[in-house]
């Protein structure tokens, strides 16, 4: 039985971890990009490929976010799996 949300973020509202996380990416952006303007090497390379390195690069430092996966009312996987426990006990 699904319990009606009663309290917390509204579905949709982007929590303050991701909202910090992003602003601390764009420093590290602002950072890096004057690193490599910096460098030699990098310097020698396109516009589009020093792009193509810092895109690179930022997939070290964090990962994609990911949409969960739902069924055509809504739930996900891990709901599912619970109500399918539920019943069988």
């Amino acid at each position: 039985m699904k319990r009606e949300k009663t309290g917390g973020r509204q579905k949709g509202t982007p929590n303050k971890a991701t909202a910090e996380l992003r602003e601390q990416l764009k420093l590290m952006w602002q950072k890096t990009s004057q690193l490599v303007a910096d460098n030699n090497d990098i310097a020698q390379l396109k516009p589009s490929e020093r792009v193509d390195f810092l895109l690179k690069l930022t997939a070290y430092i964090i990962p994609k976010p990911v949409a969960t996966p739902q069924d055509e009312q809504g739930n996900t996987i891990t709901q599912e799996l619970l109500r399918i426990i539920q019943q069988t006990t």
